[in-house]
């Protein structure tokens, strides 16, 4: 029998997938805590946001002609 997260229904298929003891799967647990650490209101989303893209200006390669962020969700 195959053990699956009760939240995501992941299972041991996936790379180091491990369920814990309430349930719910190493990834999950690691995402709430990721959530909870997200800002809240709009002006922190904003000053957050200008923070990775400063990060990333000051990152890039200067060689290339073209700048290019690519939002991309987690998920279906």
């Amino acid at each position: 029998m195959s053990s699956k997260c009760k939240v995501c229904v992941l299972d041991e298929t996936v790379i180091d997938f491990k369920v814990e003891e309430d349930g719910i799967c190493n990834y999950c647990h690691s995402y709430y805590r990721h959530i909870k650490t997200l800002p809240n209101s709009p002006e922190e989303k904003e000053k957050e946001l200008g923070k990775i893209l400063t990060e990333i200006k000051s990152s890039r390669n200067k060689k290339y002609k073209y700048d290019c962020i690519i939002g991309l969700k987690w998920g279906c």
